[in-house]
């Protein structure tokens, strides 16, 4: 039996040692920090990337670079000699009759 109120009296200390207990509060602006700290967005490569893209200067350079790529090419395809072009038109043309021609010909022509 003595151990028996030992423990009781030692849970009831337990108890009696709650009873003044008050709920925690946060410290002051604990809420908008902790919404700070959600919202704050991490900055990584493709955010950079993002950024500087987005400024004028480099999206006008980018630009104008596009353009005269393409500005390039064209006039490298204008430079290209038109008698090579219409010889390989021509061959392709006459490789396209023939295989037509090839095509007619497995018909059976007996009578």
């Amino acid at each position: 039996m003595d151990k028996k109120t030992a423990i009781e009296s030692k849970v009831e200390a337990v108890m009696n040692s709650l009873n003044g207990i008050q709920s925690a509060s946060p410290g002051a602006f604990f809420y908008t920090r902790v919404q700070a700290k959600l919202q704050k967005e991490d900055i990584n490569i493709w955010n950079r990337i993002g950024s500087l893209v987005a400024r004028p200067a480099i999206a006008v350079t980018v630009v104008c670079l596009i353009l005269l790529m393409n500005i390039l090419v064209i006039v490298q395809q204008k430079a290209v000699s038109p008698l090579a072009d219409q010889t390989e038109q021509s061959s392709y043309y006459d490789e396209l009759n023939k295989s037509a021609d090839n095509f007619y010909d497995f018909a059976i022509n007996e009578p």
